[in-house]
């Protein structure tokens, strides 16, 4: 165990049955006139990311690591996008780890042709959720305006984390 005071507390009944004042709720943003839903905010599984931002640098140095040995740091980058979206949806660390993942999928769509289909599930993915930290950092853009800016993101991510 890697931290056995969190996992305690994780498993504990306090954890699992979390719930605010106004209890768990769910935002919905339109986008073209389809919905993309945002996760729920207060219950379980908010409480969870919310305690893992409190050691955000640990998961950020994770994926450090997998780059640093040469693995594929999408999967724990994708954990800290977790994180940042559930205590700090739209800031800037969120809107650059969303694009540096983005780019990152399309790079790895173009390298593999056998798992296309796989790939893109994860670009759309990687789409909406860098869509989403900007829409909430700069509000509803331009298309032409939000590819501009997820480019910037990624170029900008290389440089700060």
């Amino acid at each position: 165990m890697l931290f056995p005071h969190l996992e305690s507390f994780l498993s504990s009944p306090l954890a699992k049955n979390f719930r605010p004042t106004l209890g768990p709720s769910k935002s919905v943003v339109l986008t073209d006139g389809e919905p993309i839903e945002l996760p729920d905010v207060g219950g379980p599984l908010h409480a969870v990311l919310c305690i893992q931002a409190a050691i955000f640098r640990f998961f950020f140095l994770v994926s450090e690591c997998d780059r640093a040995s040469g693995l594929d740091d999408t999967e724990s980058l994708q954990a800290c996008i977790k994180i940042t979206d559930a205590v700090n949806r739209g800031s800037e660390v969120h809107t650059l780890l969303t694009a540096r993942v983005l780019f990152a999928q399309i790079q790895a769509g173009r390298n593999s042709s056998a798992e296309v289909v796989a790939d893109k599930e994860g670009v759309k993915a990687a789409t909406n959720d860098c869509y989403v930290a900007h829409l909430a950092r700069y509000g509803p853009l331009s298309p032409s305006t939000v590819s501009r800016l997820f480019w910037q993101s990624e170029v900008s991510s290389r440089n700060l984390l």
